[in-house]
């Protein structure tokens, strides 16, 4: 059973602020010749190695990376960062409270679980936050029809099942697929 509660967010500050490097996907918004923080996941204590993944497009971009523990920690302060070249910034003013949820092991949460227990926090996005439009995405990472599913697929899609999918469509399709990564081609049965 999970066990809920508040944290200072100076508190999770002060933890990133004190790790070298940090797991993050983040999916901002472009706001004049900025980008806006709209969603962020940051994953502490984890040394796998990461398969970085950028999906850039006009409106919107999504980026898991390793960052600077500084760097993350500056942005949930609310201070402006230079993110791969992007101008970051986050909405402010920043909350000064996250909510907390315990974890037990082998519990799942956001498509990730550990055989160890774990404390997830949630930091709710201010009201005024930019919201991103109903646009078709196009650019630098598969194509979507609007932002949110964009942003469902950056961060809830296993890489095996994508995979997977792709392989299983491609079965049933004597075209090649466009947008979902190289073209794959399928001989028709029957």
């Amino acid at each position: 059973m999970a066990n809920n509660g508040q944290t200072d967010t100076a508190v999770l500050v002060a933890m990133l602020s004190e790790r070298a490097a940090v797991n993050v996907r983040l999916a901002l918004v472009a706001d004049a010749q900025q980008w806006q923080l709209h969603h962020g996941q940051v994953t502490l204590d984890d040394d796998t190695p990461l398969t970085e993944r950028v999906w850039r497009y006009s409106t919107a971009s999504f980026l898991e990376l390793r960052l600077p523990g500084p760097t993350v920690a500056a942005l949930l302060r609310g201070d402006e960062q230079d993110v791969r070249g992007l101008h970051v910034v986050a909405p402010s003013p920043p909350s000064s409270s996250a909510s907390a949820c315990q974890l037990r092991g082998q519990e799942e949460w956001g498509r990730v679980t550990t055989p160890w227990p774990r404390t997830e926090w949630t930091i709710n996005r201010d009201a005024n936050t930019l919201q991103p439009g109903h646009d078709l995405l196009v650019g630098d990472g598969p194509s979507f029809l609007n932002f949110d599913q964009a942003l469902s697929a950056f961060l809830h899609q296993r890489r095996a099942l994508r995979k997977t999918w792709m392989n299983t469509l491609s079965e049933h399709s004597s075209r090649p697929l466009q947008g979902l990564g190289p073209p794959l081609r399928a001989v028709p049965t029957g």
